[in-house]
């Protein structure tokens, strides 16, 4: 378990694709502001399949986690409440480099959940896995996860104009990178 102060990092549980199914998998505008492949209606059954799957497959291109809070951060939620998921993705064991990604639920947004998962997921991947870089990829109006891949210390890369498709429109994303040497001067 990754542990910040107030959310921890762990292991996905079947259970946690139940909780979260419905306020991260059933919301067509969350779905298009944080993946790149087009929205579809999901059944619960199909989720889990999908879950059940991955782990029985090694997993060395994907590493996924569950958020989960570790102290009060409003009424609504309490602590050891999951509220979300973060992931390493597309890990490439000969260059070293992977791509951060998260989702939280609504009402963990806005309380430094993003920002903390950020840092988890970084200090992860540099000091436990030794990846020497990590790239981030969001859309330009997503100011939550710019705010929160800028604060952890990546540096915008570049933006590709209108590469993303969402809610019937073509918009940019920007591509975000943190080598591991920065990482480490900044702490």
């Amino acid at each position: 378990m990754l542990r910040g102060k107030k959310v921890c990092l762990r292991a996905r549980l079947r259970s946690d694709i139940e909780v979260l199914h419905e306020p991260l998998r059933v919301d067509p505008e969350l779905w298009m502001l944080t993946d790149n492949d087009p929205w579809t209606p999901e059944s619960l059954d199909v989720a889990l399949a999908r879950f059940d799957k991955r782990q029985a497959e090694e997993q060395t291109r994907f590493v996924g986690f569950t958020v989960a809070t570790l102290v009060d951060v409003s009424d609504t939620l309490p602590a050891s409440t999951v509220v979300g998921d973060g992931c390493l993705w597309g890990i490439d064991l000969h260059a070293r480099s992977a791509h951060i990604g998260l989702t939280l639920i609504a009402d963990a947004r806005g309380h430094g959940l993003g920002r903390e998962t950020v840092d988890l997921l970084v200090d992860y991947a540099f000091r436990v896995r030794g990846l020497h870089r990590l790239q981030c990829e969001t859309h330009s109006d997503n100011a939550a996860m710019l705010g929160a891949a800028e604060a952890a210390g990546f540096r915008r890369e570049g933006e590709l104009r209108q590469a993303g498709w969402r809610s019937g429109r073509h918009v940019d994303e920007v591509l975000l990178g943190l080598l591991a040497e920065e990482w480490r001067g900044q702490r």
